[in-house]
């Protein structure tokens, strides 16, 4: 999240829950980039450091954003690993 101006540090220094934080940051004029690898690798991470539970919640998330909620900007890769 990139924010300009002196609210900046009282921004991102107060705990807020995800839909209330986002919120926040969208009367602040922020942009919010989500940076997303991949369905497969993501899958692929939580198979090899998460709890197996988590794996429906990237279905979840993946899922969400297949009935319209974030687009990728570039299917480039910013990473060689």
């Amino acid at each position: 999240v990139s924010l300009a101006g002196a609210r900046t540090r009282r921004a991102l220094a107060s705990p807020l829950r995800p839909g209330r934080a986002r919120a926040h940051y969208k009367r602040l004029n922020a942009k919010v980039i989500t940076v997303d690898p991949g369905e497969a690798i993501v899958r692929q991470r939580v198979k090899d450091m998460r709890q197996p539970a988590m794996d429906a919640v990237v279905t979840r998330w993946y899922r969400d954003r297949r009935r319209g909620g974030s687009r990728p900007v570039t299917t480039q890769a910013s990473r060689s690993w």
